[in-house]
């Protein structure tokens, strides 16, 4: 049932998928001609009458009653459609859902974690709906333990609190994107942008157990998460261990930094330090005046995984004691990774040979 709901634009695709599936389905209307509410039954599942066995979806779980159902697709009919984020230029469709699903999941952690029941209930029912289209979209053992660790999952996070419909736009927006845009291959990027998917929602399984009483299902859907994991990043990883680490990359930050006043000093986290990452290399003193996407020197030292929107430093502004001259520099207004311009400055120089 909740894979049929995984995703699924409206209720007349939900229906859809559930009589794809192979499920019956009796729906009750008013005279009207509008359904108040539906009951499923499975396929020779029949009672010693040989009458078919009818469940309403509100007794197979709350969220599943027709006036919850609709709650769902509310959330994304009367909402514009989000920002494209995370795209990848050439990356393959199921590559770029993932990538969202993976903003949409960072997100609904921190709201784990800020205090607002509600808001977390939607978000925990929007990362079950990610769960389920992994579940549809993978294969081999990766897809048996993502059926498990969905249907553990939404065990766990059922809950008497009232969802806000808003919160879980997002999730319910990439679990869409990912059961659209196909089926992942398992190798090559599909392989790594859902061991990516998978990596966040480790944590977001844990955070559940913490955040909601039933805590042994939290920590079964962990477990299985944990297993398609390994059997989805043995791939990715086993390419990574091959490329060779202390080389130099070029990267920036998401934020547009900059002073006009004060004097910008960039300094890396040491839980980053900690994995072997130097963030900064040469130059962690800003020039006042300078505005800009602020580069990264990013230098490892072991083999080591490192993501789009990670924290991996802080910036500290101090006050000038001198007069300012405002930086004019080649660099101005950066926008994304830049190469070194040195050559700007040493180009009337003559070689020297010692």
């Amino acid at each position: 049932m909740h894979r049929a709901l995984a995703g699924a634009a409206d209720e007349a695709e939900f229906f859809d998928r559930l009589a794809a599936e192979g499920i019956r389905i009796k729906k009750r209307i008013a005279p009207s001609g509008d359904v108040l509410g539906y009951s499923v039954a499975k396929v020779g599942d029949r009672n010693k009458a040989g009458e078919p066995i009818w469940f309403s979806g509100s007794k197979l779980a709350p969220d599943l009653s027709l006036p919850r159902i609709r709650e769902r697709f509310a959330a994304t009919t009367d909402m514009p459609e989000p920002p494209a984020v995370l795209e990848r230029s050439g990356a393959s469709a199921p590559v770029r859902a993932r990538h969202f699903a993976v903003k949409a999941t960072d997100s609904a952690l921190t709201s784990l974690t800020a205090g607002d029941d509600s808001a977390a209930a939607s978000q925990l029912i929007g990362v079950g709906e990610v769960l389920d289209a992994l579940a549809q979209t993978s294969f081999g053992p990766t897809q048996a333990e993502l059926r498990e660790a969905a249907a553990h999952f939404e065990r766990a996070t059922r809950s008497h609190i009232r969802a806000e419909k808003e919160e879980m736009y997002a999730l319910r927006r990439a679990a869409h994107q990912i059961v659209h845009s196909g089926s992942a291959l398992g190798r090559g990027q599909d392989s790594a942008a859902t061991a990516l998917v998978l990596d966040i929602m480790i944590l977001t399984a844990i955070a559940a157990a913490r955040w909601h009483a039933a805590r042994s299902h939290a920590q079964q859907a962990a477990a299985h998460l944990r297993a398609a994991y390994q059997a989805t990043a043995a791939s990715p990883l086993a390419a990574m261990h091959a490329e060779k680490p202390c080389q130099l990359y070029l990267g920036h930050t998401v934020e547009q930094v900059g002073s006009d006043a004060f004097v910008p000093l960039l300094f890396g986290r040491s839980s980053v330090g900690r994995l072997g990452l130097f963030v900064e290399i040469t130059a962690p003193i800003g020039d006042i005046g300078f505005h800009g996407q602020w580069p990264l020197m990013l230098s490892p030292i072991r083999p080591l995984r490192v993501y789009a929107g990670m924290k991996t430093g802080q910036i500290m502004f101090f006050v000038a004691v001198e007069p300012i001259t405002p930086y004019s520099g080649k660099y101005q207004a950066a926008s994304g990774p830049k190469p070194s311009a040195y050559w700007q400055d040493v180009a009337p120089l003559e070689a020297v040979t010692p």
